[in-house]
């Protein structure tokens, strides 16, 4: 993906780790809304494997919703 796609491997922000069960952490171009379609998606869980998003060059704002589709965090992310 990084040599294809032009892509960075991005670690996810702590605040958007916290909590248990099965959550879903969504990155989306800034001025994007919730509703478009994510830039890159990934599932967290109970394993505790280390987790990276890919993400072109610019701006982005995250969120990590549970199962329910409720939004447990928010954070905003520039990508060099």
């Amino acid at each position: 993906m990084s040599k294809t796609l032009g892509r960075k491997r991005t670690r996810i922000p702590a605040q958007l780790t916290a909590g248990s069960g099965l959550r879903l952490v969504q990155a989306f171009r800034e001025g994007d809304p919730a509703a478009a379609i994510p830039m890159d998606q990934v599932f967290l869980d109970a394993s505790g494997d280390p987790k990276v998003l890919m993400h072109p060059s610019g701006n982005y704002w995250l969120r990590t919703v549970d199962r329910d589709t409720k939004v447990l965090a928010n954070a905003r992310l520039l990508v060099r």
